[in-house]
């Protein structure tokens, strides 16, 4: 339950700093347009040379232009965040599997019941 609540504050304090400097429309549409990613250039964000930092940022970026803009509808921002997402857990995943030390925690506590 704890874990619930600090989800739902962090998420809240996300948005309330991204509304700080929150995107136009313009800019969505522009970000949107330079930050797609074709079919055949999946596996180069999973792997390439963009670092996590980044791909969270553009995640996060769409991910509000799409509750500002397109808010409880299938969006291109949606779609496209959760492109970014996927590649986010890809490099997570490929980092637990580089460290089954950390893997074997998060089983340790997942079995616990900690989530």
């Amino acid at each position: 339950m704890r874990l619930a609540i600090l989800s739902v504050m962090l998420l809240a304090a996300t948005l309330a700093t991204a509304q700080g400097n929150a995107p136009s429309k313009a800019e969505c549409e522009a970000d949107a347009i330079s930050w797609n990613v074709s079919p055949d250039g999946l596996q180069t964000l999973h792997d390439g040379p963009m670092s996590i930092t980044e791909i969270e940022a553009r995640r996060l970026v769409l991910l509000h232009c799409a509750l500002t803009y397109t808010p409880m509808q299938e969006s291109h921002y949606r779609v496209l965040a959760e492109v970014y997402d996927h590649a986010y857990n890809i490099r997570l995943m490929h980092f637990l599997e580089r460290h089954p030390e950390i893997q074997a925690k998060l089983l340790q506590d997942d079995k616990a019941g900690l989530r």
